[in-house]
């Protein structure tokens, strides 16, 4: 009995794991994250598995509640969420994080390792996988950059590893995870980013729009994001944040002289705006000069909040697996919008294509007083590191 309360450091250890490693406050602390799969799957009880996961999520994603307060508070057309909705939704999703590690949990440490594995694979992979933020492995790039998907796998076998070693050998394994990590840590604290010298990133302070003054202030933006474009140079290209260039269909014209502009001195302007139907609508990346028009459209948006499969009215087209990647000039880019800079499968099912350049627009007015859009920055960094890939971020605030 004593020996199984004893084990329950696992749980206030594991909460403070998820919170210290996905609080954004140094690229390098996200490393802790590597620390969850062990604390879980060498728990004594199928019980203590499940809340060390669970705590874990819930410590990764401590902000949301505040965030979706926000912008449930904000956003007119729901009118349906507000504080109590943040936390069902932050508990929900905790929830199912954690049930893949709760039913995998074994006390057969020979199987410990592939039981990790698979939890890793289900936590990261639809459906699951579409709340499936906070992923340990995310952190692989910061102690392996430039290994790609070797370096996940390694990361994945190390784990595995030392999770599946007997309870008779759990100073050894203690041991080994204490040396990897100081081994680890030199190479995370030396943050160096791939250049992107043809590129660069804006982040804007716009708002956002919405009620009777929607066209008005879109109208305005749109003459804020055109002086921003005005000084680039030739043969350079820039990335504005999430949503800010608004209605494509409404905005378009009023780029027409910037756009030929652009297109003499063989530049883009890449923008995010929305597309709205009858039903529903697609957040877009539109490119403005050369190769001008819509570039991709968000596989994952938000669930709840922009998804919406119950009100397809209003609700956000999901694009889940179609277009990965788009082309612009002779670079291969991988567009990761927003949430999607948070999951797993969007940027894998990028990597598959070998893009030269990540482009991670944002739109962070709801979260701004919180740390979830330094933790996008940094978990979209962790892997443009791990690949060897330059990333270029833009965020609203």
């Amino acid at each position: 009995m004593n020996r199984r309360w004893l084990s329950l450091w696992r749980i206030p250890t594991s909460l403070a794991v998820g919170y210290l490693a996905w609080n954004g406050h140094h690229p390098a602390i996200l490393m802790l994250a590597l620390m969850m799969p062990l604390l879980v799957m060498k728990s004594p009880s199928r019980t203590t598995a499940g809340l060390t996961a669970l705590v874990y999520y819930l410590g990764a994603a401590w902000d949301l509640p505040q965030g979706a307060a926000v912008f449930f508070g904000n956003n007119l057309g729901t009118g349906v969420l507000n504080t109590a909705g943040g936390y069902a939704l932050w508990i929900g999703a905790s929830l199912v994080l954690s049930l893949p590690w709760w039913a995998l949990w074994t006390r057969n440490h020979h199987w410990r390792g592939l039981r990790l594995f698979l939890a890793l694979i289900l936590v990261a992979l639809p459906p699951i996988g579409i709340v499936g933020w906070a992923w340990p492995l995310t952190a692989t790039g910061l102690v392996l950059p430039g290994f790609g998907w070797l370096g996940l796998g390694l990361m994945a076998f190390w784990l595995g590893f030392l999770a599946s070693m007997p309870a008779s050998k759990q100073a050894m394994s203690a041991l080994l995870a204490a040396l990897s990590f100081l081994i680890f840590l030199p190479v995370a604290l030396v943050q160096r980013h791939d250049p992107a010298p043809l590129w660069q990133g804006q982040d804007t302070q716009l708002g956002w729009g919405s009620g009777s003054l929607y066209w008005l202030e879109m109208y305005e933006h749109t003459q804020t994001l055109k002086a921003l474009a005005q000084p680039l140079e030739p043969h350079h290209n820039l990335l504005l944040p999430e949503t800010v260039g608004g209605e494509w269909h409404a905005v378009q014209p009023l780029w027409r002289n910037q756009s030929a502009r652009l297109t003499a001195q063989h530049s883009t302007v890449v923008v995010g705006v929305r597309q709205t139907y009858a039903q529903g609508y697609d957040n877009c990346l539109a490119a403005i000069g050369q190769q001008q028009g819509i570039k991709y459209c968000q596989r994952v948006p938000v669930p709840v909040s922009m998804w919406q499969p119950w009100n397809k009215t209003t609700s956000a087209h999901p694009h889940w697996f179609s277009q990965p990647v788009f082309t612009l000039g002779n670079q291969t880019i991988a567009p990761l919008i927003c949430y999607e800079q948070l999951l797993v499968w969007p940027v894998l099912q990028s990597f598959l294509h070998q893009p030269d350049l990540i482009l991670a627009p944002g739109n962070s007015w709801w979260s701004r007083q919180t740390h979830l859009p330094q933790i996008q920055i940094t978990a979209v960094h962790a892997w443009g590191r791990l690949f060897g890939v330059p990333v270029v971020t833009a965020m609203n605030y």
